[in-house]
């Protein structure tokens, strides 16, 4: 129903982490991580990747920094027993990739830090995630040479960077860079000494 939000801030609950975000006139409650609702201003406009979550009588609204944090609060839910609210918590607790690999190292001890995730559901997501996720993991990995990124990719190989080493460097790059000469300045400045070490 809802993919996104966009919109100005003009209220923020201190104690159940939600926001209100006006849109044409309308105010739309939105739950949010608190590492988010901490960023978010009174007054500011911000777009946000929403989940609308309806069940009997409930109807509510979460929202997003990252497309990825949609992407895994959804996948958590996909698992009998998991609500919002858990789903949440567990993304509370660290970076979506961190989160991914406690999940495939079957690291119990991260979901159990959750209000509400006991260990018999900690070990029941391990069990329904950990192979979606490696399987996940390896297709990226398998795309990357063909995704956006493959002339950067070309342009570090060329230079006489390995490809294990050109794909470590693409992998570090920040979503909010988007222009691909930006990119390759970025990788490359990150490698640091470049070609005149490698001759």
């Amino acid at each position: 129903m809802f993919f996104s939000l966009k919109g100005k801030i003009i209220y923020k609950d201190i104690e159940t982490k939600f926001v209100v975000i006006e849109n044409n006139d309308i105010g739309y409650q939105v739950f949010v991580l608190l590492n988010f609702f901490k960023k978010i201003n009174l007054n500011e406009e911000i777009k946000i990747f929403t989940y609308f979550h309806h069940k009997e009588d409930t109807q509510e609204l979460y929202g997003f920094e990252r497309i990825q944090e949609l992407e895994f609060f959804k996948k958590l839910l996909s698992v009998n027993g998991v609500g919002p609210k858990s789903a949440l918590g567990i993304l509370k607790q660290s970076k979506v990739e961190n989160i991914k690999k406690a999940i495939i190292n079957e690291e119990l001890d991260t979901l159990i830090k959750v209000v509400g995730i006991g260990r018999k559901m900690a070990q029941k997501i391990i069990l329904e995630l950990k192979n979606k996720i490696q399987d996940e993991l390896e297709t990226k990995d398998t795309k990357t040479e063909f995704s956006n990124d493959s002339y950067v990719l070309d342009a570090l190989k060329s230079l006489g960077y390995s490809v294990s080493e050109a794909r470590q460097a693409v992998q570090e790059i920040p979503d909010s860079i988007i222009q691909t000469q930006e990119k390759v300045k970025f990788v490359l400045k990150k490698l640091g000494s470049t070609l005149g070490n490698r001759n």
